[in-house]
């Protein structure tokens, strides 16, 4: 679970837990009108297939129903995974999701990948503008291999993939967030069942960028999940 196309800077990496997302030598973060004002991010599903020619992650991305049927799970599976994972980084930091049915608008999109490769991934478009150290995010995609075993929650079994901990770790990526130092990180670079909910460091590192959450928003925490049940 990694974007390829980062050049990590030296001074990216802190003793803190996290580790801030540099592309081509900037930091990267979404638009925010004012620090404390909440950033609003519309996330669509992907239902077609969506071709981005000047993406290197997740060039080409299609639904996820395929993806969900070799697993034996469904879409309110889904659906349901991506709303933990989502509402954790929302009760982390001045973040707000909204789904929308536009794809072609939508700040993120979510899929499954035409073209299997690797675990997941996430593909972070750059805008022209740059505030203070950061470049701004434009548009995202995150996409899953549908060749791969996916499950709802640890069960300790690391050859199956739990939908939580990866959704919540490839948005990690598409707000900025870099893998973090050490293991015991949601953003961490390798998958592990030790971890469910957010470390210090991802809830420090994401904050970092967005500031604590204003509760201009609906925000709860998520409880860990376990296998067949998230909450």
């Amino acid at each position: 679970m990694a974007i390829v196309i980062l050049v990590a800077r030296p001074e990216a990496a802190t003793s803190e837990g996290y580790r801030h997302l540099s592309l081509e030598g900037r930091f990267v973060k979404w638009p925010q009108n004012a620090p404390h004002v909440p950033v609003h991010l519309t996330f669509a599903l992907a239902t077609r297939a969506s071709v981005d020619e000047q993406a290197i992650n997740c060039r080409r991305v299609g639904p996820v129903d395929d993806l969900l049927e070799r697993s034996g799970l469904g879409v309110a599976d889904f659906q349901l995974a991506l709303d933990v994972a989502l509402r954790r980084w929302e009760a982390a930091a001045n973040l707000v999701f909204v789904r929308t049915d536009d794809e072609d608008a939508a700040d993120i999109l979510i899929g499954s990948q035409i073209d299997p490769d690797g675990i997941a991934f996430a593909n972070l478009m750059l805008s022209e503008t740059r505030v203070g150290p950061h470049q701004l995010i434009e548009r995202s995609r995150l996409c899953l291999n549908p060749f791969r075993r996916w499950k709802i929650g640890f069960d300790g079994n690391l050859d199956v993939f739990d939908l939580v901990y990866t959704l919540t770790h490839e948005i990690g990526h598409a707000v900025g967030l870099d893998h973090a130092p050490g293991r015991d990180h949601v953003m961490s670079l390798r998958y592990h069942e030790t971890r469910s909910r957010l470390s210090a460091g991802d809830v420090l590192g994401v904050r970092r960028l967005y500031g604590r959450p204003s509760g201009d928003g609906p925000r709860r925490w998520a409880v860990s999940t376990r296998l067949g049940a998230a909450r």
